[in-house]
Order: C-alpha cells, then structure tokens, then sequence
C-alpha cells in the first residue's frame, strides 16, 4: 500500500470565468474573502481524497482499499469481472503501482491536478474574455463595502434552478497544451459547490441548508475520484488515448458510446455510479441502475454520508423504499460525459500561492490533538505555512500570522465524514 512517510501535498486551486478553451485563472484572494474561503473549503475535500488514494494504508480499512482497488482497476484499464478474477496479491501489487502515482514525499513527484473553480456563464456560448483579472480584483475589493451588490461570478448562476440551467456541471478533466505553468493537469468543478450556499441556500432553514451543504460535499468528493482516475490515465496513457470499451459496467452508459474508466472506478469504489441533479435550487444525489433505461433512484443520506467511510459504504434501509427517480431526471442528465479538452492557459495571477495541506496517514481512531493540529497545519502559505516534520507531536513552523479559521467538520470516530462546504 502507499508509503505513508510525514509530508505535504502542495496543489494549485483557481477561479475562471473563460467559458472556452482560452482560460485566465484568477487567485482566490483576488476574488474577496467570500470566495476564499469556499475554495479553501473545497481544497479540504480534495486534499481528503488524494489522502485516501495514495497516503494511507488500508489494509485494515475495508472502504479505503475499495477506493484504492477501484483507482487502480481504473487506471488498468480493468473490466469489473477481470479485476475481480485477479487474486489477492495481484489486486494488492496493482494498488501498490497505480496508488503510489502522486507521492507528495518524493520532491520530483508529479504535483496533484490543479483545481479550477467554474464561475463563468455557459461554456463555449460566448468568446472568452482576454483579461478580467483587474476587473474582478478592482470590483471585489469595492464589492467588500456593505452598500455594494457586485459579486464576481456570472449572473447566469443566479437565475439557474435546475441541471439544464447549471452553466457547467459537474466535474471535467483538462490538460494546457502549452503546459505554462507548473502543473499541466486539471481538475475543473462546477461553481455550484462554491456558490450553492451564497446564492440557493441562504433562504432555506438552518437544518436543511446543513444537510444540503453536506450533500454536495459529499458528491464533491465523487467527482473528485472520478476527474483524478482522468487525469492519471491521461498522463499514464497518453492525451490522446481513449479508455476503452470494456473499462466500464456497459458502455451505453456513456454519450459516445466509449468506455469510462471513471465511472468503472465509482462502481468498484462505492458499489454504484453515483451522480447528482440540481431541481429547484437543491441538489439531488442520486444513482444508476445497471439496465436499458439508467433507471435513477436517489442515494440515501446513510449511503452518500458513507462513500468516503474508512469502513465501506452503508446500505439502503431494509425499511425504506429506494425513490425512483425516472419521472423528474431525463435520461441525458443520467450520464457523464467522456470529453477530455484541452485548454489554453492565457493568463495567470499576478500573485498566488499554492494550498499546503499534511499528507497525514489515515487512522480511523485520530485523538484530539491530531484533528487540532489538521486543522492548524492547512491553508493558503501566505496565511498559514508549515512545514510538517513530525505530525503526529505537532511540530510545524508557522509565520508570524493569523492562522485560517476555515473549520472543516472533524470526523467522527466511526466516518471519515466530509467537509461542509
């Protein structure tokens, strides 16, 4: 299993607002606190699952080696019925190789994908924008007075109520065919998971609000796996080279018709392919029945509260009917697509810095002064640096500044759980 030597991943996290394949990155601390501190959150749900594909040692834990067995089957290129002919040992050797692709201990690792928010307006309807970046900073710096009503994403984003409507949804994997920057691999994300709570979510009640946040956290992370399986293979197999057909359950399941090495990984890793929909304002997960028809039904809080669970997913309750939701979720929003563009990097900000967070074993039983010192060694470096050199006793260098108050939920003793967005 993966080394699980003290160190830090290092990664990149972006706003755009280039709805083609000409893209400004702009730094979050351009975009005013609001936005930071939702792309700091995201940057958490991240960090959780590259620790859980390449840190941490599952032997013990059943729900982690799935989602390493499931990455590694991806990255094979592995039909569910060849991986599970492969003995114990070949599983474990295949996990071994394709989970130790990202080593944040080793300096000449490749870095993680780069993360790059979504705020724009509907992709590829309009030209990108050649500079917006002093505009944004210039209005956000404005916008922070409480008489002002500028926000810096889309205003498209406003007035969307369901999927269709969604400028971008949900996840899609990119490389920069000029590679100007020091990661060339991508990870885009819809707005939605930042901007949910801002613009849907502040009008409903205090409970549901939480539960939806959590959902979207939740599937956040499932996109996450899903674009890391992408962008592994890319760079294993080549830009050009596609999965191919036996690489999933069925490839009808998909727009061309291809395979979809992600959606093989989420079917090993969680048992389902698991999915979102967006209806009146509040998102929806929800998964596909292996049949003609991708028959929906919705996951339950228990299941999706679970996929990322050290000990495995849970169940649908036995007393519980499974809600069939064919009559409201048509059948193209029940696929994913498989479209692996490139993009132009045209500008990046003038300042940034990259998100530093602990590459710390996994151990299910954490005690409080290691979920204190998570949450202290995490953050922006011109905010909080450190530089871990034991974690476990909390030894860390910090500069002479005010840490990140960014709270993410501290998992309980039986979840891994996920961060609230």
């Amino acid at each position: 299993m993966p080394n699980n030597s003290q160190s830090s991943f290092s990664f990149d996290v972006f706003y755009t607002r280039s709805p083609g394949s000409l893209i400004e990155l702009l730094s979050p601390a351009d975009l005013g606190p609001k936005l930071q501190k939702k792309a700091e959150k995201i940057a958490l749900n991240y960090a959780e699952v590259l620790r859980i594909i390449f840190t941490y040692d599952s032997t013990h834990y059943s729900g982690y080696r799935r989602i390493q067995e499931g990455f590694a089957a991806a990255c094979e290129g592995l039909s569910i019925e060849e991986w599970s002919k492969l003995s114990a040992t070949e599983k474990r050797d295949l996990c071994q190789e394709h989970c130790s692709y990202y080593t944040p201990w080793n300096p000449a690792s490749r870095p993680p994908p780069s993360l790059v928010i979504y705020i724009g307006g509907h992709r590829n309807t309009m030209a990108s924008s050649p500079s917006i970046a002093a505009e944004l900073a210039l209005k956000s710096r404005i916008g922070s007075s409480p008489d002002s009503d500028f926000e810096p994403w889309d205003r498209t984003w406003d007035e969307a109520m369901n999927t269709a409507e969604i400028p971008a949804a949900w996840g899609w994997h990119s490389r920069d065919r000029k590679v100007q920057f020091r990661c060339e691999s991508m990870i885009f994300i819809s707005g939605l998971y930042a901007l949910w709570p801002s613009i849907w979510g502040k009008e409903l009640p205090v409970e549901e609000r939480s539960i939806m946040k959590e959902a979207l956290a939740a599937h956040l992370k499932v996109v996450f796996y899903h674009e890391i399986i992408h962008s592994a293979r890319s760079l294993i197999y080549g830009l050009n080279h596609i999965t191919p057909e036996k690489c999933i359950d069925r490839p009808r399941h998909t727009r061309s018709g291809m395979g979809e090495a992600g959606r093989l990984g989420e079917r090993i890793a969680f048992g389902t392919v698991v999915n979102l929909a967006f209806r009146e304002g509040k998102p929806l997960i929800f998964e596909c029945e292996d049949d003609a028809e991708n028959t929906p039904f919705e996951l339950h809080r228990f299941v999706w509260r679970s996929l990322f669970d050290p000990m495995g997913r849970a169940e649908h309750p036995v007393d519980e009917p499974r809600r069939n939701l064919s009559s409201i979720i048509p059948l193209n929003e029940r696929l994913k697509s498989t479209s692996n563009a490139e993009v132009e990097v045209q500008k990046l900000p003038a300042q940034h810095h990259p998100f530093i967070i602990p590459a710390v074993p996994g151990h299910k039983h954490s005690t409080p002064e290691d979920i204190k010192a998570m949450k202290e060694s995490i953050g922006f470096p011109n905010l909080t640096r450190c530089v871990v050199s034991d974690w476990r006793l909390g030894i860390k260098e910090k500069k002479d500044t005010k840490p990140i108050d960014i709270q993410p939920v501290e998992p309980k003793p039986e979840s891994a759980g996920a961060a609230i967005i």
